[in-house]
């Protein structure tokens, strides 16, 4: 489980420095698959971004990558 929370810290990183980033990219990165990425960006909408929505706008290409 720590993995994953750590996992998702990075992504969040990630995103907020480039702005954006590839479903792919990241599989690679992290070394897991695009479903553990999409599961990962899917959580974080829930649970983490909806609180931050005020200053964090998510990019649309997690939906579309």
């Amino acid at each position: 489980m720590k993995a994953a929370i750590e996992r998702r810290m990075e992504i969040l990183e990630v995103i907020t420095r480039q702005g954006k980033a590839r479903v792919e990219d990241l599989a690679e990165r992290f070394n897991v698959s695009s479903v553990t990425i999409r599961s990962d960006l899917s959580f974080l909408e829930k649970k983490w971004i909806h609180r931050q929505i005020a200053w964090f706008s998510y990019p649309e290409c997690w939906r579309n990558c």
